[in-house]
């Protein structure tokens, strides 16, 4: 797939429309508002797969307090293709996370760190001793977490 000239010309838009949500809009949704399908996506698609095995590597998600969709998997094959599965894929999960989509998305967003979440207990995680050592090497967040929030109210 290659962007056409018209889509190129929109990247700046997409951009610019990205940063100002990061720094007026975060923050404003509720729990029953995140979208964890769309979280998964963008995990599976930063996921950085060259800090990984270079061997079949399962990740897996669970969102204890999800009614629909509670669990997702990230494969990474050996070539380095991704597959987003909710349904278990087979085979040795390598690690599994387990937190609120919450504070998933406050990784995700630049507003928690990683391993503040993970030394109190927002995030639980099990598997390979190695890959939960390497874990903020490879679950990488939003290319745009470094914009911080205005400190105004949203007002538009």
């Amino acid at each position: 797939y290659r962007l056409s000239d018209a889509g190129q010309e929109l990247g700046p838009i997409i951009i610019g429309l990205g940063e100002w949500g990061m720094k007026w809009a975060r923050g404003e949704m509720k729990d029953d508002e995140l979208d964890v399908q769309l979280l998964m996506h963008d995990y599976c698609r930063r996921l950085d797969a060259d800090q990984l095995p270079k061997k079949r590597t399962v990740i897996g998600f669970h969102f204890p307090r999800l009614r629909n969709y509670p669990n997702w998997w990230i494969k990474i094959e050996p070539g380095r293709e991704r597959e987003l599965c909710f349904c278990h894929p087979g085979g040795e999960i390598n690690v599994m996370i387990r937190a609120s989509v919450r504070t998933m998305v406050e990784i995700w967003m630049g507003d928690t760190e990683l391993l503040a979440a993970l030394r109190d207990g927002r995030i639980d995680v099990s598997g390979d001793p190695a890959l939960i050592r390497s874990l903020p090497s490879w679950l990488r967040t939003s290319k745009m977490a470094h914009i911080r929030p205005d400190a105004a109210p949203l007002r538009v």
